[in-house]
């Protein structure tokens, strides 16, 4: 595995960082969590290097800025958002 590599295909993408995540949390829960908002173009998700562990957040990128908005304002998911 690369740690140098970037995710394919990001730079038209709307960054959601997403924090307070467990380390037992996976890319496809992100996604069903998120996707009822809107297409999901890609789910980053970095772990530790050593024990392959979450770091504790996550960036879920969305087609468009509106989802974004959306998953952004919702009480249940309650992110901490940062446009990126």
């Amino acid at each position: 595995m690369s740690y140098n590599r970037p995710p394919p295909n990001v730079g038209d993408l709307i960054s959601l960082k997403v924090d307070n995540l467990t380390n037992r949390i996976s890319h496809r829960t992100l996604r069903r969590i998120f996707e009822k908002y809107g297409p999901i173009g890609d789910v980053y998700m970095p772990r530790d290097r050593f024990t392959l562990e979450s770091r504790g957040f996550a960036f879920v990128r969305f087609q468009d800025k509106l989802f974004y908005e959306q998953g952004c304002s919702d009480e249940q998911s309650s992110p901490k958002c940062i446009f990126q």
